[in-house]
């Protein structure tokens, strides 16, 4: 049964999703002057992009935030309360004790020191309950235990365990607004979704949320929100495809196989899609190098542009392994307020003052600097006689040259020596033992990504979620973080004719078997061993007998059949593996999801570029299926 006020709008790409939101809030302040609307969008940009068409009519009473920015203004009284401190002790309690008594851990040492210095000699359980007086968000990748400091994360989660302990706080959120339009919903943590939902038993506030299944191109979203969603209105549809052309909208219908999502297009510009099939990517690439680029830029690309060695050391951090939250495209945003780690949001916005000092913006410069005053020494920038202006010169002439110095200096060689970081910021990332190898990376490594994804027009998928260009060249690769294999689904897209819908419904049985033999061994599928196996072996072959009676019928069982033949004749715990891999439909649907956004950024003219060696088997059937969807083929 669907719920009288609460909204699902399907927003593709290039659907004109901003611009109804800014017309649906105006409509609400114009009837009703006095409903109190929330925004929440997925990034700075858009924010500030709402904002600006806000600013002229009763913006009072709509507000547009972040989700974190918005948690830390509304959480913000109740991280003041005792009950709420005390919640805080209960979460976190084993890993503050874990920094205090272990303290044989050098990154443990580093942090008790800093504490000391802080608040005196003493430090103990006691010392720290008593200094915190306050719960706060420390805009960090990571918690700051001592001190109270919630993490990007964990401002959401325990947020949303707060919220669900004291009654009270969704009370007050379920009034303070009539209207609450979240943005980007399949990108939005569950939390957030769950918390805004959990209000609705409170109050007649009408939530909408907006967003594209297809553009969730990471397995960041918790589909158990799902069954929720069920009950939603549905029937309001952006199917206007305002960006590209009607050749490429075509395309993209084609792609995404589902009739309840067809966009409409009356832009009848001329245009192309165009398969290219070769070896020789380079040529290829030089030959379109007015295009946009769209990489994955695994490890591989980042060899050619010089930054395997910053590659690397990121994805020794846990955040951005590969079984991490994010990836190191996130760590490597460009988008200096989007970025949220403070390593290369730092990095970034001095590279956008060395810019400015080329073009002899100094204004910009002190305004950048006073903007994010809790990273940089204020003091060392400013404008205030002729004197001032020279040395401002002057320092930031040495910061320059020390940015593309080609000798030795490491990333920490270059922070010390330019001495303009604020030193409790600067402190947080080297006491931090996870960025030891990244900051012992050549910052020449840095400045040759960014100079690379200057030079060339080119962008991570993950980096262009919503953005469009005429020309669009689309490089078929794959990677392990994140999980995508694309000519693993060339093969599936060419042989039968799918949708994600029938991806992922048969990702989530296969994955479900899984899960519940792992629950069973108490063991990941990948650390399952032989003498666990045969402990478990009788009641594995119950939960596989099943399975395949549930998956049997199903066009893509094909892909795994004969390694699921190999297991039952041997009854081995390496054929159980190599049938059962949790990953492995998750990484086509990845794939599916990414070449579909990656064909969406084409306004006019799009290229796919596709290996003829990683085609052999099925180049054929490939060569058809583009051709069937629209496109013209060049097998090279």
């Amino acid at each position: 049964m669907e719920k009288n006020n609460c909204y699902l709008i399907n927003a593709p790409a290039g659907s004109g999703k901003t611009t109804y939101i800014h017309n649906k809030i105006m409509q609400i302040n114009i009837k009703q002057p006095n409903a109190r609307v929330l925004c929440i969008t997925y990034t700075n940009r858009a924010t500030e992009e709402l904002k600006s068409k806000f600013e002229y009519y009763n913006s009072d009473k709509i507000e547009v935030y972040t989700i974190h920015a918005f948690l830390k203004f509304f959480m913000d009284d109740y991280f003041k309360n005792k009950k709420v401190i005390n919640a805080y002790f209960e979460e976190y309690d084993n890993k503050i004790k874990e920094i205090i008594e272990n303290v044989d851990d050098e990154n443990n040492l580093k942090k008790i020191n800093r504490y000391k210095e802080k608040f005196g000699e003493e430090i103990n359980y006691e010392i720290i309950r008593k200094n915190i007086s306050k719960i706060y968000y420390n805009e960090t990748n990571f918690n700051s235990y001592l001190y109270g400091g919630l993490s990007h994360d964990d401002l959401i989660k325990f947020s949303y365990n707060i919220s669900n302990r004291y009654e009270q706080i969704l009370f007050k959120l379920s009034n303070m607004y009539d209207y609450v339009f979240i943005d980007e919903y399949q990108d939005t943590p569950v939390y957030i979704l769950e918390m805004f939902y959990n209000c609705l038993k409170y109050s007649n506030m009408n939530l909408y949320l907006f967003g594209d299944k297809m553009q969730q191109i990471y397995d960041n979203y918790n589909c158990d929100f799902d069954i929720v969603l069920k009950e939603f209105d549905k029937s309001i549809s952006l199917n206007n495809n305002y960006r590209s052309s009607k050749k490429i909208v075509d395309i993209l219908n084609k792609v995404y196989n589902d009739n309840d999502y067809i966009q409409l297009s009356e832009n009848k510009i001329e245009s192309n899609a165009v398969c290219i099939i070769t070896d020789n990517f380079e040529s290829t690439l030089e030959r379109y190098n007015d295009f946009y680029k769209l990489f994955l830029l695994n490890k591989e690309k980042y060899t050619q542009i010089g930054a395997s060695n910053l590659y690397s050391s990121i994805m020794n951090i846990e955040n951005y392994s590969h079984n991490g939250k994010y990836n190191v495209s996130d760590a490597l945003n460009d988008n200096i307020d989007d970025n949220k780690d403070m390593l290369f949001k730092m990095l970034y916005i001095i590279n956008y003052m060395i810019e400015m000092y080329l073009k002899k913006n100094f204004g910009e410069i002190v305004r950048i600097v006073e903007k994010y005053n809790k990273i940089f020494n204020v003091s060392k920038i400013s404008i205030r006689d002729f004197d001032s202006i020279k040395d401002l010169k002057k320092f930031l002439k040495f910061i320059h040259e020390e940015y593309n110095n080609d000798d030795d200096n490491n990333i920490l060689d270059f922070l010390l020596k330019i001495d303009f970081i604020n030193e409790e910021y600067l402190e947080n990332i080297t006491s931090n033992l996870e960025y030891e190898t990244v900051l012992n990376v050549k910052i020449k490594e840095f400045v040759n990504y960014v100079k690379y994804t200057k030079k060339t027009d080119c962008s991570t998928q993950h980096g262009v979620k919503g953005e469009g260009y005429d020309n669009v060249i689309f490089v078929s690769e794959s990677s392990f973080n994140p999980n995508v294999n694309i000519y693993e689904f060339y093969k599936v897209f060419s042989k039968y004719d799918i949708s994600t819908k029938d991806l992922e419904n048969f990702n989530l049985l296969y994955t479900k078997y899984i899960t519940e033999i792992e629950a069973l061994t108490n063991t990941s599928m990948s650390k399952l061993n032989k003498e666990i196996y045969e402990m478990y072996l009788d009641r594995i072959n119950e939960i596989v007998s099943k399975m395949y009676n549930e998956i049997k019928n199903y066009e893509l069982f094909d892909l795994i059949k004969e390694k699921y033949e190999n297991y039952i004749n041997k009854q081995k715990v390496t054929a159980l593996k190599d049938f059962l891999k949790k990953g492995y439909y998750q990484s086509i649907l990845s794939a599916y999801k990414i070449f579909y956004v990656g064909c969406s950024r084409a306004r006019k003219n799009l290229i796919i570029l596709v290996s003829k060696s990683k085609t052999n088997d099925y180049q054929l059937e490939l060569i058809e299926k583009f051709k069937k969807i629209g496109f013209d083929v060049e097998l090279q």
